[in-house]
């Protein structure tokens, strides 16, 4: 019976070791492009956190949206920052409103 040989780490390249999973592309996929994102979660799997997405699919109906971990999206990272934008503005104005009425 053959034994396995040992895994040696590469000191000089420590990426060598890691697993890539290529983003989703919609040129690539030919089948969906977002559309817009639309609420995010911070979901905990095997002791790790990951963030997704509710991404709405151009040409396809709100039941068929799905969540989407933030690796998968790296073709739509505008798309992410102006969600993150919206976000940021609507708390910072539900703040402000909610300021002004414990002034009152």
């Amino acid at each position: 019976m053959l034994k396995p040989k040992p895994f040696y780490e590469d000191a000089a390249d420590r990426s060598r070791g890691q697993i890539r999973r290529p983003g989703l592309k919609p040129k690539a996929i030919g089948k969906r492009v977002a559309e817009s994102i639309l609420n995010d979660r911070v979901i905990t799997a095997s002791r790790k956190r990951h963030q997704e997405y509710l991404v709405k699919w151009q040409g396809y109906t709100e039941e068929e949206n799905t969540w989407e971990r933030i690796v998968d999206l790296s073709a739509y990272n505008d798309k992410i920052e102006a969600y993150d934008m919206q976000k940021l503005t609507r708390a910072s104005t539900a703040l402000v409103g909610r300021m002004s009425q414990a002034a009152l």
